[in-house]
């Protein structure tokens, strides 16, 4: 893959793991000429991941520890894409509702999150595949 930087990362779907993954894309990002020196736009990017993959491990594999979620990073000038796999139950990404703001409420944020985090998402859910969440983040 010449011109082109990329990470693959595999960890089981339990929370625990999940700071390894919001290191591995931080340290990608720095890494990467054309994604360093953007403080919060890395930092945006670990948290639209973090939300994914908490949504991944509490929901698609509601909380069992023996799934796999899969991240590969890939940088193409000053443009990030990160590609998120899992096996586990997949849902409809565009019905999820926006969070009630008139009132408080402890989850619904993490789909709402992403989508304001990066400037494009795409996610499929496929029986035979599994699911499948694209982010794309450009660093001005």
């Amino acid at each position: 893959m010449t011109g082109e930087n990329f990470v693959e990362l595999i960890i089981p779907s339990q929370l625990q793991y999940l700071p390894l993954v919001s290191a591995c894309v931080s340290e990608f990002c720095w890494w990467t000429p054309g994604l360093s020196d953007h403080e919060k736009t890395v930092y945006s990017v670990q948290l639209a991941v973090q939300e994914a993959a908490t949504n991944i491990v509490e929901h698609a594999y509601e909380g069992r520890p023996d799934g796999r979620v899969k991240f590969v990073l890939r940088a193409h000038g000053a443009c990030l894409e990160i590609e998120i796999s899992d096996q586990g139950k997949g849902f409809d990404f565009d019905a999820v509702p926006l969070p009630t703001w008139s009132e408080m409420q402890e989850g619904g944020y993490g789909v709402f999150l992403i989508k304001s985090l990066v400037d494009d998402v795409s996610y499929r859910s496929d029986p035979v595949t599994g699911n499948h969440l694209h982010l794309i983040k450009y660093f001005k």
